[in-house]
């Protein structure tokens, strides 16, 4: 009603006086035109609450301990576990170039294969998953330098206090890194994978039957011990073979004769050699119809069957040149082909994948 009065006083002065000051008008419209209800809900809306501050108190708070926590972890992991796997798996860069060398050389056995695309990488990282990483994707720098680090902090868990690893300790870290492989082969098949039983029934015959054979490739001076360096070489060896790398992969060429010769002397008998014609079957790598054989020339008295003992008798018979019962690495390669180890190996590896349990040897 003030602002009223004044309005007609100020008309009562003249027409030139009175609407001069037009911001007076404007100014004074606003107000009465919200209504009272109007401006009691923008000030209620202007206060947080306590439920919003409580929140926002929490979630601060929250955010802080997350950084906290993350930061003392990162300079923890930086101080303590970086120097401490840098001192017990140090590794020189002919070292690391030796290493590049054989996974060129591996890799240029096996071409075709597809490498890991962005979208199955950030596929892997919101599922909470590892990515079906293979040994081709590590020709990738990244993936090669993550390769190496994991290998170098596995061998510093395992390995003793002077830097090397012994046969018993090769066996548990190599345990540990085939089951991860392992894993990402579960993971890409999803329900059809079998239960985590057979995975590790899978892991323990691997370890029985190639881990030793690896050993002895890797020990060069055969001192019964390996450094971070043959230590990382295995694991990709191991890697290679597991993934079905190609039988005549120079890399992997010695590793056939080191599995099949259990007892390292040098030399496969007949008895390591049907050790393996038993596996090479089991997992249906060698045919079956290896084992029937014709009755008289030309099959005349129809065939009969062959046991696994006097499959590998014969061809022990046929490449044991010289006669004296023992096979030479140069006369097992005669064999290599038909035994085919290193996809035995591969099907024992994923032979978990079809639901059932590998039958022991």
């Amino acid at each position: 009603m003030a602002l009223g009065k004044m309005r007609v006083f100020l008309g009562s002065q003249g027409a030139r006086r009175a609407w001069r000051p037009l911001p007076i008008q404007v100014v004074a419209r606003p107000p009465f035109s919200m209504g009272a209800s109007t401006v009691a809900s923008a000030q209620k809306a202007s206060k947080p609450g306590v439920s919003g501050y409580l929140l926002r108190a929490v979630w601060g708070g929250v955010r802080g301990v997350c950084t906290v926590t993350g930061g003392v972890s990162l300079t923890a992991f930086g101080l303590v576990v970086c120097p401490y796997v840098t001192s017990r798996s140090p590794i020189g860069e002919e070292e690391r170039a030796a290493l590049e060398q054989d996974l060129l050389g591996i890799v240029a056995f096996d071409e075709g294969r597809d490498l890991l695309t962005a979208s199955q990488l950030w596929a892997a990282v919101r599922e909470l998953r590892m990515p079906p990483v293979s040994f081709h994707d590590l020709q990738r720098p990244f993936f090669f330098h993550l390769f190496e680090w994991v290998g170098r902090f596995t061998f510093a868990c395992y390995s003793d206090a002077s830097g090397v690893m012994t046969l018993d300790e090769f066996k548990c870290a190599v345990h540990k890194m085939i089951d991860l492989v392992l894993e990402v082969h579960s993971q890409t098949q999803g329900q059809a994978a079998a239960p985590v039983e057979a995975r590790a029934q899978a892991v323990r015959e691997l370890t029985q039957h190639v881990v030793p054979a690896v050993f002895r490739v890797l020990d060069f001076d055969q001192n019964g011990n390996i450094g971070a360096h043959e230590f990382i070489r295995g694991a990709l060896l191991l890697l290679a073979t597991v993934q079905g790398a190609p039988l005549d992969t120079p890399q992997l060429a010695d590793l056939a004769f080191r599995v099949v010769d259990t007892d390292a002397d040098g030399f496969v008998t007949s008895a390591e050699l049907l050790r393996w014609v038993k596996l090479s079957l089991e997992h249906e790598v060698t045919s079956q119809d290896l084992l029937h054989e014709p009755r008289g020339p030309f099959g005349l008295f129809g065939t009969r069957t062959l046991t696994p003992a006097q499959l590998a008798k014969r061809w022990h018979t046929e490449a044991d040149y010289d006669g004296d019962g023992k096979l030479l690495p140069q006369e097992f390669a005669i064999l290599a082909p038909r035994l085919r180890i290193h996809q035995t190996i591969s099907r024992m590896a994923g032979q978990y994948a079809e639901n059932r349990l590998p039958a022991a040897a």
